[in-house]
């Protein structure tokens, strides 16, 4: 497994030998027990257009297109394949 790092010896994203790979985050939303949402986006190997981990920065908040899968307890945000264009993810952080 290739993993990026964050901060310490946490990592925010993994990848297997099939470029399947998993960008994990946290929702701006709250569940019922004002906790933050834990989001994982979740993009197949297949995937086409295929994003680049390094889309993705620490500390950033992003707009994801997608949709939403039940993992376990928790959710993943799953990218559709064979999407024309590249506007599914956008980097919404305030300057």
């Amino acid at each position: 497994n290739e993993e990026g790092t964050g901060t310490g010896e946490e990592y925010y994203y993994k990848k297997d030998d099939n470029n399947n790979m998993t960008v994990y985050g946290v929702s701006d939303g709250m569940d019922l027990e004002s906790k933050p949402l834990y989001l994982n986006l979740r993009v197949s190997g297949e995937c086409y257009p295929y994003p680049s981990h390094t889309l993705f920065q620490v500390d950033h908040t992003y707009l994801i297109t997608g949709y939403l899968a039940a993992y376990f307890e928790r959710y993943q945000i799953q990218l559709f394949n064979n999407t024309p264009g590249s506007g599914y993810i956008t980097d919404v952080t305030p300057a």
